[in-house]
C-alpha cells in the first residue's frame, strides 16, 4: 500500500540508517528517494512506478548479502532461500516455474518455503512471481515496440488474456492503455 511507504518515509531518515556490506546502499536510497518523488509528483500511473520501484529495491535487498537497518548482524538461513528463489525467479521468469521446482533449488518443503518466503516478502510465492512478471511487462511496454500478444510468451504468462487481466487488477489500467499512455 502507498499509505505505509510514505509512513515509512515520515518515520525513517534512510540514508543514515542503512548499513550494507555489498556497497548497494547508495542505490538503495536513490530507489527510495524515485519512490519518494513518484508519490510526491502523482504524474500519471504514478501508483504502477512505486510498484515497480518497490519490486526492484526488493530484489536488490535481497540480493545484497548482508542488508539491516542499523548495525550488521549475520545471514539467517532463512534468507538465503529466499535470495536462492529471487534469483531463481531472476533467471527463469519467462519459464513455467512451479513450488515444485523450488523445492529443487533451496531442499525446502514446499510448505516450509512457502512460510519463508512470505514471512520475509509479505507474499506468497506465486503472488511475487506473478508480479514480477506483470514488471517485466510494464518494461516491455515501454522500451519495445513486441506486439502486446506477444509479450506474455516472453515474460511466462500463459496467454495475454490473463497477462492484460491480472495487469489491470495490478495497475488499474490494461497493457493497451499503458503503452499509449507512454506515447
Amino acid at each position: 500500500d502507498v499509505r505505509r511507504v510514505v509512513r515509512l518515509f515520515r518515520q525513517t531518515p534512510f540514508s543514515e540508517s542503512m548499513v550494507c556490506s555489498n556497497g548497494s546502499s547508495d542505490f538503495v536510497v536513490e530507489l527510495l528517494k524515485a519512490i519518494k518523488g513518484e508519490y510526491e509528483d502523482q504524474q500519471a500511473n504514478y501508483k504502477m512506478m512505486i510498484k515497480i520501484k518497490i519490486c526492484a529495491l526488493m530484489l536488490e535487498i535481497f540480493r545484497s548479502k548482508q542488508f539491516q537497518f542499523g548495525t550488521e548482524r549475520s545471514d539467517s538461513p532463512s534468507l538465503s532461500y529466499v535470495k536462492q528463489a529471487l534469483e531463481y525467479i531472476d533467471d527463469h521468469y519467462q519459464d513455467k516455474i512451479t513450488l515444485k521446482e523450488i523445492r529443487g533449488v533451496t531442499n525446502l518443503s514446499e510448505q516450509h518455503f512457502s512460510r519463508v518466503f512470505k514471512a520475509f516478502t509479505g507474499k506468497t510465492f506465486m503472488d511475487y512471481l506473478k508480479i514480477y512478471r506483470l514488471d517485466r511487462v510494464n518494461w516491455y511496454l515501454k522500451h519495445t515496440e513486441v506486439p502486446i500478444t506477444r509479450i506474455p510468451e516472453s515474460v511466462g504468462f500463459c496467454n495475454a488474456n490473463y497477462m492484460a487481466r491480472n495487469y489491470k487488477n495490478q495497475y488499474g489500467c490494461t497493457p493497451r492503455e499503458s503503452r499509449n499512455a507512454e506515447r
